[in-house]
């Protein structure tokens, strides 16, 4: 046994029964004591809430219950681990592949120091030094969009590094329905004026008449909801190029380096890895 875990897998979670436990269990069947898992529950109303109190009740995971938004959190998770590499965005409406073992290795070899963060097309996981969260000053409280602010910082720093991946998650969010896309594309949308982007500067516009009517009518409301939340429109730069970065590919390490990380997570490139 170590003591004390050398990696924590930080998450914040509000409402999601329908995955929970199978998420949970696709993490934690992957882990050993050289990882902790620290969840922060935003008083899930859902049935969830008890599943994690649960969990904790195993000391499986360390559960703590606050009225929080994402970024702050994800904040919080951070403030009550302790290794020296955090997991991010290890949310639990997705069960994972048994590659996060394997992943560290490759962050070792490849990225030490650095903040990766993989991507696919709905979603991302972030592995940084703690100390490096430390000099950027961690998540900050906000609704959504709180990795781009967090990774714009680091890119400051000219210590982010993005590698497109697709098979860390199995599944992602499979209760999805189309009220639930309409209401994630607005809260997008305002968490996107929160941390400082238009929303209608990183998309293609749609393809018919009404559907740009109806988006530029999401976007005047989710524009008109965010007057409410403190604002961040520190690195705008460093957000667009983040915001847009499955188009621009910016921030990607040298390609023999970015192959030889692949290769060494078991694939050949982003476009070998797009089926689930």
């Amino acid at each position: 046994m170590t003591d004390r875990p050398r990696y924590s897998i930080c998450i914040t979670h509000y409402n999601n029964a329908p995955t929970v436990r199978e998420s949970l269990e696709s993490i934690i069947g992957q882990i050993d004591d050289r990882f902790e898992v620290v969840v922060v529950d935003n008083f899930s109303r859902d049935g969830s809430r008890e599943i994690l109190q649960e969990y904790a009740s195993n000391r499986a995971i360390k559960l703590i219950e606050r009225r929080c938004s994402r970024g702050k959190g994800r904040q919080i998770a951070f403030e009550e681990s302790v290794g020296d590499y955090i997991l991010s965005g290890v949310d639990l409406d997705d069960v994972f592949r048994p590659v996060f073992t394997r992943l560290l290795e490759g962050y070792h070899r490849f990225f030490e120091g650095q903040c990766l963060f993989m991507s696919g097309k709905h979603e991302a996981i972030t592995v940084i030094p703690r100390t490096l969260v430390e000099v950027v000053g961690g998540w900050r409280d906000v609704p959504g969009g709180e990795d781009i602010d967090l990774w714009a910082r680091v890119a400051n720093e000219g210590r982010l590094v993005h590698v497109p991946f697709r098979r860390i998650q199995s599944k992602v969010n499979p209760h999805e329905g189309l009220v639930h896309q309409a209401m994630r594309r607005f809260d997008r949308a305002r968490c996107a004026f929160i941390i400082g982007v238009n929303p209608l500067k990183i998309e293609p516009d749609p393809p018919t008449v009404p559907r740009k009517v109806a988006r530029r009518i999401l976007t005047a409301t989710a524009y008109s909801a965010s007057l409410f939340h403190k604002g961040y429109k520190d690195n705008i730069q460093f957000k667009y190029s983040l915001a847009t970065v499955h188009r621009t590919g910016q921030f990607g390490p040298p390609e023999q380096i970015r192959e030889g990380f692949l290769r060494f997570m078991g694939g050949t490139g982003d476009e070998s890895l797009a089926s689930k």
